[in-house]
């Protein structure tokens, strides 16, 4: 069984963000996360809500107000954004 491309680019981005000491997150289009690495819990404002499939503005509030910005991502994609 090959392994499917989105999950290999997911353990890529998560060691390269382990080893920078960056944080991970990836959710979908529901803002539902899917997936995350250790580093993000220090940036949550509420690192308890941490769980798969929960919406990511309960742990993180900056999230909340720019969903509109965040969603026209998928249309139209940039290299950066700024949160």
């Amino acid at each position: 069984m090959n392994p499917d491309t989105s999950d290999i680019l997911e353990l890529i981005t998560k060691e390269i963000c382990q080893k920078n000491h960056t944080s991970f997150l990836l959710f979908d289009k529901y803002f539902k996360l899917l997936s995350y690495n250790d580093n993000v819990i220090e940036i949550l404002d509420e690192p308890q809500n941490l769980l798969y499939g929960e919406d990511i503005r309960e742990m993180m509030w900056n999230f909340i107000g720019l969903e509109d910005e965040i969603l026209s991502l998928l249309e139209e994609p940039q290299k950066t954004i700024t949160i």
